[in-house]
């Protein structure tokens, strides 16, 4: 499949230079996008190459002892703490057949996976000093090592139903791991000098803005300055759902307009003296809300939508919405072609799309 969508990239790129030179220029949109879609075919097939589904041949194993990298910490309050991992190696028990005598006989596997496999792992009501442990020691880079039971979840039950597996899959996840608060759990070895620097200085931020509110305030300035959502008490999100407005506490490109139109009025100085100066602050403030925000998805949207758009104005090109929406899409399926199939990248863009279509 990858060789045939190969071929017809190659194909139609030479029939596209080929229609130019001669000037058939109103088959071009028609070509282009056959070659939109070989390209983002190719991309597709080569993001799930090397994915591993199913890494265990298992779909559940209880009691295995797991080894893993942490890549991303998503919550951590009483109730839940979530983090995405690398597993180095895994120990488990496995039942197999003699082929002799008939009999199921148990044995010990260890499986050495180097951090090619990645696991959601999910530690539900951790007791107050595992949790305080858990604050300090828990950091993107470091190693942990934990017993708890392996599980891959179902597909969709009901049709049209929402597909957790699918969801996980597209972010190269195989599975997840709910481990036993009563285990013992080891934190060693350095964090990551990129990604847990960048949750050091989230996690510092989120501590002055405790320091500076009452616990309530300090819960929702949490979750619109630095997307963490964790500590928002359940009856205040049902408010802002009940009166239709729990967009405001998500993160998303309404506050990425509001950091962008801040910047525009904060640098407007810089601009009758040195537009590039002027761009790249702008930029670098994005930049800087994008790392804060942990690079949450519909945030890289926005920030995405905003450089391009700054950088056609400033170039001096004719700035056409549709194109700086079609440009920021092509962009975010280049780096993962999976958010073709993202109902958020779907909705994204047909929200933005619907709103362009009102200014008509």
């Amino acid at each position: 499949m990858f060789y045939l969508f190969s071929l017809c990239f190659a194909l139609s790129f030479l029939l596209l230079i080929f229609l130019k030179r001669r000037g058939l220029i109103r088959l071009i949109p028609l070509l282009s996008l056959l070659l939109g879609y070989c390209s983002g075919s190719i991309l597709y097939t080569l993001s799930t190459n090397d994915f591993n589904k199913d890494p265990f041949a298992q779909k559940q194993i209880n009691h295995i002892r797991l080894s893993a990298t942490v890549n991303k910490i998503t919550e951590m309050n009483s109730e839940n703490v979530e983090f995405t991992g690398s597993v180095i190696e895994a120990t488990y028990d496995s039942i197999y057949k003699d082929v002799t005598t008939g009999k199921r006989n148990r044995i010990k596997l260890t499986k050495e996976l180097q951090g090619s496999i990645e696991f959601v792992f999910k530690i539900k009501e951790p007791e107050d000093s595992l949790l305080n442990i858990l604050k300090k020691e828990l950091i993107p880079g470091r190693v942990v090592n934990s017993f708890g039971n392996f599980t891959i979840p179902p597909k969709q039950r009901n049709p049209g139903g929402f597909d957790y597996q699918d969801y996980l899959q597209r972010q190269f996840i195989s599975g997840l791991v709910y481990i036993d608060k009563d285990s013992l759990i080891e934190i060693s070895g350095e964090y990551s000098f990129l990604s847990g620097s960048i949750y050091l200085f989230r996690k510092s931020i989120g501590e002055k803005i405790d320091e500076l509110h009452s616990p309530s305030t300090a819960a929702i300035l949490r979750g619109l300055i630095i997307a963490d959502r964790s500590e928002i008490d359940e009856n205040v999100v049902n408010g802002y759902v009940n009166t239709g407005i729990a967009h405001i506490l998500a993160v998303s490109g309404f506050n990425v307009a509001i950091i962008y139109l801040l910047s525009l009025l904060l640098l407007q100085k810089f601009r009758h003296k040195n537009r590039l100066i002027e761009l790249v602050l702008r930029l670098l403030v994005l930049s800087l809300f994008l790392v804060i925000t942990q690079f949450q998805t519909t945030v890289v949207r926005a920030v995405l939508m905003f450089t391009v758009h700054s950088v056609l104005f400033y170039s001096g090109r004719l700035n056409n919405r549709w194109n700086t929406l079609a440009l920021t899409a092509l962009l975010i399926l280049v780096f993962n072609p999976q958010d073709l199939f993202s109902v958020s990248f779907q909705l994204s863009v047909m929200a933005v799309a619907s709103l362009f279509c009102c200014r008509i």
